[in-house]
């Protein structure tokens, strides 16, 4: 009797175990909250990325919605297509929060915090496909635009506005560029100075 309850003590602990790993926080768990943005321009069709923040809030690049067109979003999971209503800008960053009245899919956290050296995750739509990236944070560097995060996961045009997330799957910056000279690694603006603007 004895050894029967420690046999099945020990098979709840395996399930609960299991479950926390299924619902535990992973780089690969933000796939439903990842969004392709399409701007009909004339004949041209532009693509970028946008990251799901709240269940009304999508972020991405400023100079990606800074089209003439109509533009929507296409979840990146479902396929579903939404309109959107409007943008806001940032202030100065390369960063704008568009607004529709409710999107699908989980809202990323977000963190402030990296590491050098950590482990990161690059998502976006390079040439209007997506695809995922892993690299490492590099450390931060002064640009034009103030300082940015460089990291070794690669970006092509349709990248921008894609979420850079850690091993948690936290959105820790906002792809917007890359930096040639480093064969196209990823540059991103730090979601420190996303959270700041956003509570002004």
């Amino acid at each position: 009797m004895i050894d029967l309850l420690k046999r099945s003590a020990v098979a709840l602990a395996m399930t609960l175990t299991m479950v926390n790993i299924c619902f535990a926080g992973n780089p690969y768990s933000i796939e439903d909250a990842i969004y392709k943005i399409e701007i009909e321009d004339g004949n041209q069709l532009h693509t970028g990325t946008g990251v799901l923040i709240a269940r009304d809030t999508i972020l991405t690049n400023c100079h990606v919605v800074r089209h003439n067109g109509f533009f929507r979003v296409v979840n990146r999971k479902t396929g579903n297509i939404y309109p959107t209503q409007s943008y806001k800008n940032l202030g100065s960053l390369d960063a704008c929060l568009l607004k529709g009245a409710k999107f699908e899919g989980n809202p990323v956290r977000m963190n402030a915090q990296y590491k050098i050296g950590e482990s990161i995750w690059a998502y976006g739509y390079p040439n209007q496909y997506a695809a995922m990236s892993q690299g490492v944070m590099v450390g931060q560097i002064n640009t034009d635009v103030g300082q940015v995060l460089q990291t070794s996961t690669f970006c092509h045009p349709g990248s921008s506005g894609g979420p850079l997330v850690n091993s948690l799957g936290e959105l820790i910056g906002l792809v917007f560029g890359t930096r040639r000279d480093y064969q196209d690694h990823c540059l991103a603006i730090p979601i420190s100075h996303i959270i700041s603007r956003m509570s002004q």
